[in-house]
C-alpha cells in the first residue's frame, strides 16, 4: 500500500512499501511528519517536540476559549477555521483522530474514529470538504449532495493522530483511512502521521515476563487557532451535552459517522445532535452501571491499561442519561420525525445556545 510523504522540494511524492512490511515502515518509520519538518516523539508527555525549535505543542483547552469538541465515532465538516479557536477531540486510544483542512476554503474537518468500519465513506467527506468555495456553506450538509463537485485541483492537507502499535483494530483503522485518501478525487497531503507505532510509548513488565502494555503518546489532537497541535479537552470543553452525545456509542446500530455539523436557515454553521434509539433494555443498561469500577473499565473499554482517570467517572454519567432518558427528544422513535437539537457557540465563555 502507498503511503504520501514529503520530498525535500515540498512536492508530495507515493512510496511504495516493500516486501512483506506494514506501510508504517517505508520512508522515516522512526519519526514524524508535521508540515514537511520533522518531529521526535517525547517519551516523557503526550506532546509533540519539534527538533528545529524544541518548544512543546500541547495545549489544554480552556472554558474561555471557543471550542468545538468532537466525541468519538462523531465527524464535523465544512467548519470555518476562523469560527472557533480550537477544533479537535481527545482520549484516543485504539481510536484515530483525523484533522483535514481544504487550503482553497480554509474549512475544516475533524473526526474521532473508532472502527475501520466507521472510517468507509471517509472519501466522500473529504471530498465535501474541498467541493465548496470560500462563500459556500455545502460542506455543513451530507456529503452525498455535494462530492461530485470536488475538483481534482483541490488540495487538503490531513493530519493523523491516535492508535497503538500492535492492537490489530488500530492497524486495520490506519490502513482504512490511507485506502480513503487514497480513494478521493482531490489531491491529500499527510502533513502529520502520527499513529500506532509512531504514537506508542511502551511500559515493560519484566518481572511478570508479560508483553509490553502500549500506551499513546498524544491522546488529543487539535487545531488550534489554525496550527496542528496536541491537545487536552477537560470536561467542561466538551459540551454542549457532552453526556447524550457520548452515551449514543452504547446504542447506536451501524458504522455511520454521527454528523454533528449543520447549516441553519439564517446560514450559520452550528452543532446538530441528532436523534438516536435506546436500544439496550433498562436491564442490561443497570447491570453495567451496577459493575464496580475496575470490571466496569474492563468490559466497557477496549484499552482499559490506559484510559484517563476520569474514564470511568464519565461513562457512568452517560449510561445514567440512557437509565433516565434525559431527553426524550433524541430517544424517541426515529419513525415519529424527532428533530435534531441544534446549538450555536455563543462565542463568549466557551459556551453553547439552544436554537429553536
Amino acid at each position: 500500500m502507498p503511503i504520501s510523504i514529503l520530498g525535500e522540494e515540498g512536492k508530495w511524492v507515493v512510496q511504495p512499501s516493500e516486501g512483506e512490511d506494514s506501510f508504517l515502515e517505508s520512508g522515516k518509520s522512526e519519526q514524524l511528519w508535521i508540515g514537511g519538518q520533522v518531529a521526535a516523539a517525547s517519551e516523557e508527555a503526550s506532546s509533540w517536540t519539534m527538533q528545529s525549535g524544541g518548544s512543546e505543542m500541547l495545549h489544554t483547552v480552556t472554558t474561555q476559549e471557543r471550542c468545538l469538541y468532537v466525541h468519538q465515532g462523531e465527524i464535523v465538516i465544512g467548519v470555518p477555521q476562523d469560527s472557533f479557536d480550537v477544533v479537535g477531540s481527545d482520549d484516543a486510544t485504539t481510536c484515530i483522530i483525523f484533522l483535514a483542512r481544504c487550503i482553497s476554503n480554509n474549512k475544516l474537518l475533524v473526526s474521532h474514529i473508532d472502527t475501520a468500519e466507521r472510517s468507509h465513506g471517509l472519501e466522500a467527506y473529504i471530498d465535501a470538504l474541498a467541493a465548496t468555495d470560500a462563500s459556500s456553506p455545502a460542506a455543513s450538509v451530507a456529503p452525498d449532495s455535494v462530492f461530485a463537485a470536488a475538483t481534482s485541483e483541490a488540495v487538503v492537507d490531513v493530519y493523523i493522530s491516535g492508535g497503538l502499535q500492535n492492537d490489530d483494530g488500530s492497524e486495520e483503522l490506519l490502513a482504512a483511512i490511507i485506502a480513503a485518501l487514497e480513494a478521493t478525487s482531490v489531491e491529500c497531503r499527510i502533513q502529520l502521521l502520527a499513529a500506532c507505532k509512531h504514537n506508542s510509548a511502551f511500559q515493560f513488565r519484566a518481572e511478570s515476563g508479560e508483553p509490553p502494555l502500549a500506551f499513546p503518546r498524544v491522546p488529543g489532537c487539535a487545531f488550534v487557532r489554525g496550527q496542528v497541535k496536541a491537545a487536552s479537552f477537560p470536561v467542561e470543553t466538551r459540551g454542549p451535552n457532552s453526556y447524550i452525545r457520548q452515551a449514543s456509542i452504547f446504542c447506536t446500530e451501524g458504522d455511520e459517522f454521527r454528523v454533528i455539523s449543520r447549516l441553519t436557515d439564517d446560514g450559520q454553521f452550528s452543532l446538530q445532535i441528532k436523534p438516536y434509539e435506546n436500544s439496550l433494555p433498562k436491564e442490561t443498561l443497570l447491570g453495567i452501571a451496577s459493575l464496580p469500577d475496575a470490571q466496569f473499565l474492563q468490559e466497557t473499554s477496549s484499552s482499559p491499561h490506559c484510559e484517563p482517570l476520569t474514564y470511568v467517572s464519565e461513562m457512568r454519567q452517560s449510561l445514567q442519561v440512557l437509565i433516565n432518558e434525559e431527553e426524550q427528544a433524541l430517544f424517541g422513535s426515529l419513525k415519529e420525525g424527532s428533530e435534531a437539537l441544534l446549538y450555536r457557540h455563543t462565542g463568549a465563555g466557551g459556551t453553547w445556545e439552544r436554537v429553536a
